[in-house]
Parts: structure tokens; C-alpha cells; sequence
């Protein structure tokens, strides 16, 4: 047998068409496929592909063609926008990986300034939201490998969410904490174990950051077309959207490796005219500008507990930053 994928605990495999022999995506157990394109869509996404990789028009085929090179470990990441043209039945299309272009940083900012609006906060209110970091952060490094406690770091999970406000306006609201066993499940895959603490000022190349999103669409394949009921009715709702918020959230409080992207980071991102999405541009970006203030980040780091990272500093610098700009 090819080999195979699953999604949900359904396993899935490519076969192939009659006349045509290209390849085409199916359940093992032989029951059919309902939605292939949105079946092919979420697979890819795990594997470092974009909605806007992957546009709305593209065809069934060609996904399933995507498909079949990742099995086939000939896939590119990341991947290749797909064009929106048909592709005969047996053409191959074959992509061109793109080029990554992302701004080098060559400036010094005064992250002290910033971060010590945070600590002040934080060393004055010994029970306020901030400690909500603190406590997944422990509840992670010391949990992780320890199956039997996933249910008590799901818990942790959920109440930083809360306490960080991510359960507000979201899907999130209407499931209980439980939900998230599945993507502490993830977080705490050993593929991922080298994020942990990520040093950014000893990295080179692209591979960390390539890890990273696959981390990040891993997480939300997990949550792309799960159903949850509208608030006060009976009208069942499917998610269709994970946003970069929630997502680096979660990433931030736990591993450690990148800012959350939410608004105040963003238009403190925006203030430098840094990328303003998680990708892995923006990545290169971040990774860039903590090299080049590696030694106030580092100072700063010092004065802190052993639970904060680079990328923790980084975002209460942009964070401010942006807060500063918006009220």
C-alpha cells in the first residue's frame, strides 16, 4: 500500500485513476471522500502551505498532486503558490520553490524602555494576568514529556488563554478546555522539542523558521473544520479561520519561539515596516532583529526568571510599542 496520512483518525492514501493514472487521494477503509478539495486543503496546510498558496479556483487534481510528492518526500516548503489555470488531466505541474526575501535589521532600539512598563506591572500585582505566562510556561517545561498530565497542561493552556483574552469573541468560548488535548498533544511532539527556548542569536539559515510554521499550520489543521454552536442558539458553525493571534498565542506561552501577532504586535511591527503576519519572512525578520540587539535583550533576560525567552522580550517590545501608537 502507498503510504498514507490521517486526519481525525482518518487514514487516507493515494491511489491512482484509471485511464489517466494520476494520483488521487482515498480512505483506506474505502468509503468515499465528501470533500477531497477541502480533505487535500488541510493536509497541505500541515505541511507549510497558505490559503493564498493554494487559491479557492485551483484545482482538486492538482492538490492531490502535492499530495502524493510530500508522501514521495519530493514536495517543496514552502510551497509554491498554485496558479489559477486548469491543468489537463495527466499534465504534471511542477512548481518552482520561491525565493525568500525578508528585511535584515540594522538598527538598535531601546527595548528597556518598553519592557520595563511590563515588569513594573508585573513586580506591583503579584496575581495579575501577567503571571498567567509564568504559569503555563512552568506548567510546559516541567509537564511536556509526562503523558499521564495532559489533561492538567490542557488546563493551563486554557486558563492562560482566558486570562490573555483569547477566549473572547472566539470559538474557543463555546468549548470547554479539553477542546485543546489535541494541540498540547502537538506542542509536546518531540519533532518540535528543538523550538523550545529557540535561540535566535545562533541561528542561521531558514530551517528554524521553516519548523516553526510547520508547527503553526500543523495547529491549525486541527482546528479547521471542527463545528461548534453559535452563542445562545442552535445554529451549528464551522471553523473556517484560525487566526495568527491565537495560534502564536499559544506558541509564545509554551514553547517560546515566536511574538503573538495581535494587533498591539502588529502595529508595532507595522511602526518598522516589519511583516505583519506569522510566516516565515517575518520570522527571518524577528530572528534578524534580535541578532542585532542581542546584548540588551540578553541584559534584560538577566533581571528576568528562566521562563522568559528572546522572543518573549521581543514581543513585550513591539507590544508596547504598539499600545503606545493606538491609544
Amino acid at each position: 500500500m502507498s503510504k498514507t496520512f490521517k486526519l481525525d483518525n482518518v487514514e487516507y492514501c493515494i491511489v491512482r485513476k484509471p485511464y489517466t493514472n494520476s494520483p488521487m487521494i482515498a480512505r483506506v477503509d474505502g468509503l468515499p471522500i465528501e470533500n477531497r478539495k477541502e480533505i487535500c486543503r488541510r493536509f497541505l496546510r500541515l505541511h507549510g502551505w497558505t490559503n493564498e498558496m493554494m487559491p479557492n479556483k485551483v484545482i482538486t487534481n492538482t492538490l492531490e498532486r502535492e499530495i502524493n510528492k510530500i508522501l514521495n518526500g519530493e514536495g517543496n516548503i514552502p510551497a509554491p503558490k498554485l496558479e489559477n489555470t486548469l491543468i489537463k488531466s495527466g499534465e504534471s505541474h511542477q512548481p518552482r520553490e520561491r525565493s525568500l526575501s525578508y528585511r535584515v535589521i540594522n538598527e538598535t532600539v531601546d527595548l528597556t524602555e518598553h519592557v520595563s512598563k511590563f515588569t513594573k506591572v508585573y513586580n506591583y500585582d503579584k496575581n495579575g494576568r501577567y503571571h498567567s505566562y509564568d504559569h503555563i510556561r512552568t506548567a510546559f517545561l516541567s509537564l511536556r514529556k509526562d503523558a499521564s498530565q495532559r489533561d492538567l497542561l490542557t488546563l493551563h493552556l486554557y486558563a492562560y488563554l482566558a486570562s490573555w483574552g483569547m477566549l473572547r469573541n472566539s470559538f474557543l468560548m463555546q468549548k470547554d478546555y479539553k477542546f485543546l488535548t489535541p494541540i498540547v498533544d502537538i506542542i509536546c511532539k518531540a519533532k518540535y522539542e528543538s523550538l523550545i527556548n529557540y535561540d535566535p542569536f545562533n541561528d542561521t539559515g531558514t530551517s528554524n523558521a521553516r519548523l516553526i510554521m510547520e508547527l503553526v499550520n500543523e495547529m491549525r489543521g486541527y482546528f479547521i473544520g471542527k463545528t461548534y454552536f453559535k452563542e445562545g442558539s442552535d445554529e451549528l458553525k464551522t471553523i473556517d479561520n484560525v487566526t495568527d493571534t491565537l495560534v502564536t498565542k499559544i506558541l509564545l506561552g509554551t514553547i517560546g519561539c515566536t511574538v503573538a501577532y495581535d494587533t498591539y504586535v502588529r502595529k508595532g511591527l507595522a511602526n518598522h515596516n516589519l511583516t505583519q503576519k506569522v510566516e516565515v519572512k517575518s520570522i527571518m525578520e524577528l530572528k534578524s532583529f534580535a541578532q542585532h540587539n542581542e546584548t540588551e535583550i540578553k541584559e534584560i533576560l538577566s533581571k528576568l526568571n528562566n521562563l522568559y525567552t528572546p522572543m518573549k522580550i521581543i514581543d513585550m517590545y513591539f507590544f508596547e510599542e504598539g499600545f503606545d501608537t493606538l491609544r
